[in-house]
């Protein structure tokens, strides 16, 4: 609907979180639609879930401007210190790796960092980056494998497999590769 638009809605949105809030906590907008909130160490889990979940529902009502009526949706990560992290750099960053996650599971969703989702999309990150490569040096192997009637013990046909022969990491799952060739749009090369 345009930057005007757009524009109106974040100041909407920013207007409403900031309802959400008391004066030990600090919003602040990142950049594009995301924001960040800085919560005192004195406050627990707890008092930080319901602070989310106060966003979500106010982020929830419909937004009226002139004739349209938009929704929009929000994804929360959280980080505590220093569990999650000792620097700000840490700390935001592992709050962002779970609202990306809280993303995938559909609006509304408040997500905690967690260290083993992390080092899952990390590994993926690296899988996806290493893809490209292995495509250009030729790591990739096809593999047949028999198919072998139980009755008769006779090979009635062969399955075709692809296999990546990774040079530090040998032989690469293709349960592991394949759903990432998929959604990385290497799977026809």
């Amino acid at each position: 609907h345009g930057h005007d638009v757009g524009d109106a809605v974040l100041n909407i949105c920013a207007s409403r979180m900031n309802g959400c809030i008391n004066h030990n906590h600090y919003l602040a907008r990142m950049g594009g639609d995301e924001f960040a909130m800085l919560v005192k160490l004195s406050e627990n889990e707890e008092s930080v879930n319901l602070t989310a979940k106060r966003f979500v529902k106010a982020l929830s009502e419909p937004i009226q401007l002139n004739d349209l009526k938009l929704h929009v949706g929000v994804s929360i990560g959280i980080s505590f210190y220093p569990k999650d992290g000792t620097t700000f750099s840490e700390l935001l960053n592992h709050a962002d790796v779970a609202m990306y996650q809280a993303k995938q599971g559909g609006k509304g969703k408040i997500l905690h960092f967690n260290k083993k989702d992390a080092e899952q999309i990390r590994e993926k990150n690296e899988l996806r980056t290493q893809l490209l490569s292995a495509l250009n040096k030729k790591e990739f192997e096809l593999w047949y494998q028999p198919q072998v009637c139980c009755e008769s013990s006779c090979v009635i046909g062969v399955e075709a497999l692809v296999r990546w022969n990774h040079p530090t990491g040998g032989l690469i799952s293709p349960v592991k590769f394949i759903p990432i060739a998929e959604e990385s749009g290497f799977i026809d090369p």
